[in-house]
């Protein structure tokens, strides 16, 4: 139920339309619960709060963003540490792990829709090549940005910014 609820208010951003309400987001209690939601025994998810901050967004098209880029770190690593900070403009949180990465030279590509590193492993896990365009979408729309770096862990580190 959650997740078609997710993708019926993605379809209806697509569309223009924006049935999921802008709401205030305590994100500090955001992220905790997304992270616990997945986190699991195979996988180690650290959150690292370092101030609390609420902001205002839709939370169903933010949860499915952060789901889909922690969901994404857990498939390709083992150790991953979500961070949430603010600098004087912006809400940062930042998703490092310490799997492969990607090659610089992919970080654009990857945002592209359908673009996989690997099809063919990708289509063995179901994987579309839509969830980086989807999460950049609704970062953008909340008038944020994504980028992509080395992670200190030695694998990708995803930053996401949002206006306070």
């Amino acid at each position: 139920n959650e997740m078609t609820a997710m993708l019926d208010s993605y379809v209806s951003f697509v569309k223009g339309e924006a049935p999921d309400p802008i709401e205030e987001i305590k994100f500090h209690e955001f992220l905790f619960e997304i992270c616990e939601s997945i986190k699991n025994k195979n996988n180690n998810i650290k959150l690292e709060i370092n101030k609390k901050v609420k902001s205002s967004g839709r939370p169903l098209q933010l949860r499915r963003c952060f789901v889909n880029l922690i969901e994404n770190a857990i498939r390709y690593s083992e150790k991953i540490i979500v961070e949430l900070s603010v600098n004087d403009e912006n809400i940062i949180i930042n998703i490092n792990d310490n799997g492969p990465g990607i090659p610089e030279s992919n970080y654009d590509d990857v945002f592209k829709p359908f673009f996989t590193l690997d099809a063919s492993r990708n289509k063995l896990k179901g994987e579309s090549g839509l969830g980086l365009t989807i999460s950049r979408d609704i970062i953008r729309s909340h008038g944020g940005d994504i980028s992509l770096s080395k992670s200190s862990l030695g694998g990708l580190k995803v930053s996401v910014a949002l206006p306070k």
